[in-house]
């Protein structure tokens, strides 16, 4: 076990486990508010969207990217199986409505940017070279996404693009 994820305007955690499962929990009581279940396989990551409505989890084992309502009551899952990374996802982003996620990996230099209404992989960003993706984040408004690598000498970076396809990395 080890992901987590809160949520300031809930006043949710939010943590992901080995068994697949994902606990929602009270921040100032601890208490469970509910489970959420559906992955065959660790919780490698998750993102919780800025609102607290939604949380986005993925597995490594099942290929399944899920997009779960924090009231329990709706789950969509991404069949990502063939259109992932070429290595384990080790972070994903999402926009403030959870409209959008971006997932990376530690293996690729490719960030994959994911429309959550349609399951699509809407664009690839790649890194400007080899790298380990380690964390990324979405502006709110989903035009920006930003992403902290470390190279080969793991020397580290951050590379910033614009929906337009604008890049800097510094």
């Amino acid at each position: 076990d080890g992901n987590s994820k809160n949520s300031k305007e809930l006043h949710f955690v939010v943590t992901g486990h080995d068994d697949g499962s994902l606990q929602l929990r009270r921040v100032d009581t601890w208490d469970l508010v509910g489970t959420y279940r559906g992955h065959s396989g660790r919780v490698e990551a998750l993102a919780v969207d800025s609102k607290g409505h939604r949380i986005v989890s993925i597995s490594n084992s099942d290929h399944f990217m899920r997009v779960w309502s924090t009231n329990l009551s709706n789950m969509t899952d991404i069949d990502t199986t063939g259109r992932m990374h070429t290595g384990p996802v080790t972070s994903i982003g999402t926009s403030e409505d959870g409209s959008t996620v971006v997932s990376c990996s530690e293996d690729d230099k490719n960030l994959l940017v994911w429309d959550v209404r349609t399951g699509l992989c809407r664009r690839t960003l790649t890194l400007p070279s080899i790298g380990y993706a380690q964390q990324i984040a979405v502006s709110p408004d989903g035009e920006w996404v930003v992403c902290g690598w470390a190279g080969p000498g793991r020397d580290c970076h951050v590379t910033v693009w614009h929906q337009s396809g604008v890049c800097c990395t510094v």
